[in-house]
């Protein structure tokens, strides 16, 4: 999981040190350091996609990104055209001040119950509240 990504985070970062014995001495130009061969895009996308948990977290991430971003991109369409006011920026201004407000008010909340009950139940219970809500 978080060990599979910090090891591939600290592959690359060994990789690109420049004090490192196969980097190429402070004496050279950049013309050659443009030269210098990477790891090539698929095998790299490749490796990444055998990584069973990273794909897991991929999978849930992707639809739960979207899943929170659909609500405040929607809100201006549903405030100009399904509730028809006239004055639709000053709603909206106040439903995004708001949801900004509860954001910042809940991550306390939200951190102090990860620690309690443990980040695995609290994201399943605010993904259950979140699905509740937006249906």
């Amino acid at each position: 999981t978080i060990r599979g990504t910090i090891a591939t985070s600290a592959e690359i970062t060994v990789e690109f040190q420049p004090n490192a014995p196969h980097a190429p001495s402070p004496s050279t130009n950049s013309a050659n350091q443009a030269d210098t061969p990477h790891a090539p895009l698929i095998p790299a996308i490749r490796r990444l996609f055998r990584n069973g948990p990273y794909v897991r977290y991929l999978l849930f991430r992707i639809p739960m990104t979207l899943a929170a971003l659909l609500p405040s991109s929607l809100l201006p369409d549903f405030i100009k055209y399904v509730m028809q006011l006239e004055d639709w920026s000053l709603t909206l201004n106040l439903g995004l001040g708001i949801t900004i407000l509860s954001i910042f008010v809940s991550i306390p909340l939200l951190i102090s119950l990860s620690r309690r009950y443990g980040k695995r139940e609290v994201l399943t219970v605010a993904c259950i509240i979140d699905g509740v809500v937006f249906c």
